[in-house]
């Protein structure tokens, strides 16, 4: 008795001297104003993507991770917009899609005048290349949502001191998978992520900063 009760002691002061290095490990919340800034500081000096992400590897979100499952049900608000992270500068508002045109299309709400890296050429104000907001599309066939395909609208600041908001449509063709599903009126769950300049990974991808849709779609003929 007295030894298991010395090897549980042992497993629990295990457990607590390996606590702090499994916390370190994990992502960490960041600000994500101060890292816009660096971030655009990037952009306008052309880095790359592999750039910008090791820029920010390691920046996790204090906001809550999106849910795994998108919304099926009657009796709930079908289209839930998550604020994954953060919704300063841009957010989704509202996706549809058009069965006919095998189309996804988001309503995305740029919020801010600034951090967008830089006016139009020609324009007022401190000219860069602007960025680029990405949307990924996935939808779920019963097994698990699984990306369909990734769209972006290139972006740029505000330069005639005319105020937000602006609105974008963002509009993601379908993979050849959904183009094959059956156009029988059958609903099927769906997700769009939003994330500003970094490309979204999956369909659990947090953004920085951005937010994420889930809703339901109907295949029409």
């Amino acid at each position: 008795m007295k030894r298991a009760n010395c090897l549980v002691a042992l497993a629990v002061l295990a457990a607590v001297l390996l606590l702090p290095a499994m916390v370190s490990a994990q992502d960490t919340p960041c600000d994500a104003d101060a890292l816009r800034n660096q971030v655009e500081i990037l952009v306008r000096d052309g880095a790359s993507q592999d750039d910008i992400e090791a820029a920010v590897a390691g920046c996790g979100t204090s906001l809550p991770v999106p849910p795994l499952e998108a919304p099926f049900s009657n009796t709930v608000d079908l289209q839930n917009t998550t604020a994954t992270g953060s919704i300063f500068w841009e957010q989704i508002d509202a996706c549809g899609y058009h069965p006919q045109r095998r189309e996804l299309e988001c309503a995305v709400e740029v919020r801010q005048r600034f951090g967008f890296a830089g006016t139009p050429p020609g324009a007022p104000g401190f000219n860069g290349p602007g960025s680029w907001e990405w949307v990924q599309f996935c939808v779920d066939y019963g097994a698990g949502l699984v990306p369909v395909n990734i769209s972006a609208v290139h972006v740029h600041d505000e330069a005639y001191g005319v105020n937000p908001p602006w609105y974008y449509g963002i509009s993601v063709q379908a993979d050849t998978t959904l183009h094959q599903a059956l156009v029988n009126g059958q609903t099927l769950r769906a997700r769009a992520i939003l994330s500003w300049t970094l490309i979204p990974t999956g369909c659990n991808f947090v953004p920085i900063w951005g937010n994420q849709a889930d809703f339901r779609i109907k295949l029409d003929p």
